[in-house]
């Protein structure tokens, strides 16, 4: 996450000495569709600033490097590697946005002065659970009740991904087959 870079590879020992499981380099072009020619012509060229990558070996032994190519500079502001747990099927309606920690402040002559500081994402989502795995997805989000994880509520869009932790959570066990959470996950800054 918060990656400036124009390429990103990745590649896995199956031990500190062993032998290359995974080896992949990554573009980080922006593919976003282009509006217009306005766009096309006049618009800065962004490169993507997050990637996710879920199909590394699991190796309880292996070593990842991470490798960042930059024309200039390149950095990452999050390197998060662990273990996946699915909580259930996103539904369509997922809420993005930010939470603001700037002040605005107005005085008694109706002057406004604003100090701009961090901003944290924030995300609104229902997920459907089969009953069956309810007391399993309930557990898993309890035990990370406190520590900051990432969040992956689609992989279409890079803004449906998170590093920060559960906000509220919470199951209606509304079926006789599949319940309904709704889970609100904050950013860190």
């Amino acid at each position: 996450l918060d990656v400036a870079g124009t390429a990103v590879t990745f590649s896995m020992l199956d031990a500190p000495a062993g032998s290359t499981v995974y080896n992949q380099t990554f573009d980080m072009t922006d593919t976003a569709e282009l509006l217009d020619w306005r766009m096309y012509c006049f618009s800065p060229i962004t490169p993507k600033t997050s990637l996710l990558v879920e199909d590394l070996p699991p190796y309880s032994t292996g070593r990842l490097t991470v490798s960042i190519a930059a024309a200039t500079t390149a950095s990452c502001g999050t390197l998060a590697v662990g273990n996946m747990v699915d909580s259930g099927e996103v539904q369509y309606g997922v809420k993005v946005g930010i939470i603001d920690y700037s002040r605005k402040e107005t005085d008694a002559y109706g002057v406004t002065s604003v100090t701009e500081r961090a901003y944290a994402k924030r995300l609104e989502c229902e997920l459907v659970v089969m009953n069956t795995a309810v007391d399993y997805v309930t557990q898993q989000l309890a035990a990370v009740r406190a520590t900051p994880v990432v969040w992956i509520a689609g992989t279409q869009l890079n803004c449906l991904t998170a590093y920060g932790w559960a906000r509220d959570w919470g199951v209606t066990i509304a079926y006789p087959n599949h319940s309904l959470m709704n889970l609100t996950i904050e950013g860190l800054t």
